[in-house]
């Protein structure tokens, strides 16, 4: 399985995501966070690397868990 399709995998999960220049947004999925907006960025670097992003600063390992 490439990252592309764990990508797609991921996006899948986190459901509708809006699209941005360099990837996607979505509400966090950590349930003590309450998102009221989208705070969490995914998107493929240019080694075809996942990058995840939680901006309201929760640990990646969460949102993962």
């Amino acid at each position: 399985m490439t990252n592309n399709d764990k990508y797609k995998i991921i996006l899948s999960k986190l459901g509708i995501t809006p699209k941005t220049v360099n990837g996607h947004t979505a509400q966090c999925p950590v349930k003590s966070h309450n998102d009221a907006k989208n705070s969490l960025s995914v998107c493929l670097d240019n080694d075809n690397r996942i990058l995840l992003k939680c901006h309201a600063g929760y640990p990646i390992e969460r949102p993962l868990a």
